[in-house]
């Protein structure tokens, strides 16, 4: 069903250090993840959510706190929750193997390992090797290439449209042309602010989120995400600190 996107609900908004909020993550109409932090399962289950509902997973890059989850996840639908059709996992080149030795290192298996329990276990990979546009069902996605830890991993920000109405998300990034690209015209903008100044290059800021606020039209709601130390009272107008166990009408 070509429909418009109904909730947002908030998996963790914190970052991948020890703060009082879990790993960032999102869910899209019980149907979409935004990145797959290793809490999933658990979390999915407090927000009365089900692993076996999801259509697909959009993963911007490879750090543990963006992507463990899909080992736990694979394990569900190996044990619990068994898939007639595979979950899509959309994200950089070479997750496929990454998410595999994952599985492997976590749970080693004997020579003789039982076939059904052979990794993928429900998943179905679509690997970016850059900008790229493509549809899951009826939501059509582009994915456009960003810039954290760039000598270390490719990192992606994706847009998701359905029912002519779109939403941003950046992952984890530092300011650059493409991030404002990414953002321009889409009705929300879920986006990083790790830090509160940029005593870093490989995230976004509070100067970043004014930047980006001043450069958006006042249409673009702006949901940000992935901080440590950042209230709302820092934000500008129009922006606003998503928590924990949200669930946001879009």
């Amino acid at each position: 069903m070509n429909h418009r996107f109904h909730d947002l609900a908030v998996l963790g908004s914190g970052t991948g250090l020890f703060v009082p909020r879990y790993w960032s993550g999102f869910v899209l109409d019980g149907e979409v993840l935004l990145d797959v932090p290793p809490t999933v399962g658990i979390h999915l289950r407090r927000l009365d959510l089900r692993s076996d509902m999801l259509t697909c997973a959009f993963v911007t890059h490879l750090h543990a706190d963006h992507v463990f989850g899909l080992v736990f996840l694979a394990l569900e639908f190996n044990f619990e929750r068994r898939r007639p059709v595979p979950l899509d996992v959309v994200g950089p080149a070479g997750i496929q193997e990454h998410v595999k030795r994952l599985y492997d290192l976590s749970y080693p298996r004997p020579e003789e390992a039982i076939p059904t329990r052979e990794f993928p276990l429900g998943l179905r990979f679509h690997e970016l090797r850059g900008r790229a546009d493509g549809n899951v069902g009826a939501l059509a996605y582009q994915a456009i290439p960003l810039k954290h830890h760039p000598r270390l991993l490719n990192s992606f920000g994706f847009r998701l449209t359905r029912g002519g109405q779109t939403i941003a998300y950046s992952g984890d990034t530092t300011m650059v042309p493409d991030v404002l690209e990414l953002a321009r015209g889409a009705d929300v903008f879920i986006v990083e602010c790790t830090n509160h100044s940029g005593a870093h290059g490989d995230h976004l800021d509070l100067e970043a989120i004014h930047t980006l606020r001043r450069l958006l039209p006042a249409s673009t709601r702006i949901l940000v995400t992935h901080y440590q130390h950042i209230a709302q009272d820092h934000l500008p107008p129009g922006a606003t600190l998503v928590h924990d166990f949200d669930t946001i009408r879009l």
